[in-house]
């Protein structure tokens, strides 16, 4: 690696000027030093963001991930642009002592250096194959010190760092633009009916000549068989690029909510699965929300239950518990409890928190912990608990079990479970309860008072 000693203020203006496309790095006393390059598209199809011709450039604020090593270690650093937009553009980030550009088995001559966009500290690099590109599952373009892009994932691969980082793409895409948008920002969820991922760590493969985004299985309803993005809606508009593997089998299901409250403007499903065959093909699909009706954001239930119906009975809980509610067929006993997510521990040096009881009629038994790791979620591992989900929504937890009946009544305490006719429920959930420490005189009960009469038919 060539290495220059000069001032940092002015290593961009050397970088643009200078008539070579060399790395410049300087050496601060700190134990790290400053590493810039330029990345460009000779001809011009792979950049970050369209304009009104589709024509791509780089952005402002554009970030890309470049590999080094340190010895055996291989890390991907991040580099910012700090030359702005356009077909080309320079790229400056700070990496630690001891590491050099490249992957560990390179040489002098080769040393297989790898530069992924967009940016990601997820990224990673194996020994003896090509790297594997992070795409995360929510993006929100409305952060603080974020920017609206493409983020069409590409790649760049060069054999010394006096080459020009020349990007190339990984992905095809479909674009969706919304139209006649009456909010002022949004949320579009895009979920896979078939089974290619849209996020999570993604290998790079060959195909011929070409490197491609091999996209792998993803379970239908999974996190990493989805994608999450948020923008602002400008003078009524709004586009997504969601990028996908060339040839890759997608039947999209999208949905686009108000991103304020959650409320619902727009949801279809494709009718068959839609292929994309052309590394950088963008599949423009148009959609005017004109009219929509917004429907307020509610619950979805993971187990087709109608929270809603009549027969649902509820009541409301201790300060900390909004609701419990519950409902009963043949089989199963459902119920749902919305907890205020900051009336509980969530401790990520704690295997275990927020120990729960459940109480049937005067008999109560442990039931599990509302979070493991500091994330919530039900840790029960009784054999009678056949489904169990949660999800947040505006700082309120939402669990929702699905409890065999037949199972549950096996249990000495939960014999009433079995048998037709009413039961009195009543959960019991203990917030300092951990598997640090017990403390067994702060509690909430849901419901607050009494018990929540459930009719088993």
């Amino acid at each position: 690696m060539k290495r220059f000693y000069i001032p940092f203020l002015l290593m961009a203006a050397a970088a643009v000027a200078a008539c070579e496309n060399k790395a410049v790095v300087e050496e601060p006393a700190q134990g790290s030093y400053v590493f810039t390059l330029k990345a460009t598209s000779p001809d011009l199809d792979t950049k970050t963001d369209y304009t009104s011709t589709g024509k791509f450039s780089w952005s402002a604020g554009d970030q890309i991930s470049v590999l080094f090593h340190n010895g055996d270690e291989n890390k991907f650093f991040t580099l910012t642009n700090t030359s702005g937009a356009g077909a080309s553009a320079d790229f400056s980030g700070t990496i630690d002592e001891g590491y050099e550009i490249g992957a560990s088995d390179g040489t002098d001559s080769d040393k297989k250096i790898w530069a992924l966009y967009p940016a990601s500290d997820k990224h990673s690099f194996t020994v003896g194959s090509y790297p594997k590109i992070y795409i995360p599952s929510e993006i929100d373009f409305t952060a603080s010190g974020a920017h609206y892009s493409a983020n069409m994932p590409m790649y760049a691969q060069v054999a010394t760092d006096d080459e020009v980082f020349a990007f190339k793409h990984l992905a095809a895409a479909f674009k969706f633009t919304f139209t006649d948008v009456s909010v002022n920002k949004v949320k579009f969820v895009i979920e896979n009916l078939k089974t290619y991922q849209f996020s999570d760590l993604i290998p790079i493969a060959l195909n011929g000549d070409e490197l491609f985004m091999d996209s792998g299985y993803a379970d239908v309803g999974s996190k990493k068989g989805s994608l999450t993005m948020t923008a602002n809606v400008v003078d009524g508009d709004v586009s997504f690029y969601v990028p996908v593997r060339y040839w890759g089998n997608y039947q999209p299901k999208i949905s686009l909510y108000d991103a304020n409250d959650d409320g619902l403007i727009y949801t279809n499903t494709a009718a068959a699965a839609k292929y994309l065959t052309a590394l950088g093909e963008i599949k423009p699909i148009t959609i005017s929300v004109n009219g929509a009706v917004i429907i307020p954001w509610s619950y979805d239930s993971a187990f087709d239950v109608d929270w809603t119906a009549s027969n649902v009975v509820s009541a409301a809980g201790a300060p900390g518990i909004n609701s419990i509610k519950a409902i009963a067929d043949a089989t199963n006993l459902y119920v749902l409890i919305e907890i205020k997510k900051d009336a509980l521990t969530l401790n990520p040096e704690h295997t275990k928190d927020n120990s729960v009881n459940i109480h049937c009629d005067t008999n109560s038994r442990y039931f599990g912990y509302l979070a493991e790791n500091g994330i919530p979620q039900l840790n029960d591992f009784s054999g009678y608990v056949k489904g169990q989900t949660v999800s947040e929504h505006k700082g309120v937890l939402y669990y929702e079990w699905k409890i065999d009946r037949a199972t549950a009544a096996q249990k000495t305490e939960l014999a009433p479970m079995g048998v037709t006719g009413t039961i009195s429920l009543r959960f019991c959930i203990y917030p300092k309860n951990s598997n640090a420490g017990s403390d067994w005189n702060t509690y909430m009960y849901a419901p607050a008072d009494g018990g929540l009469e459930v009719a088993l038919p």
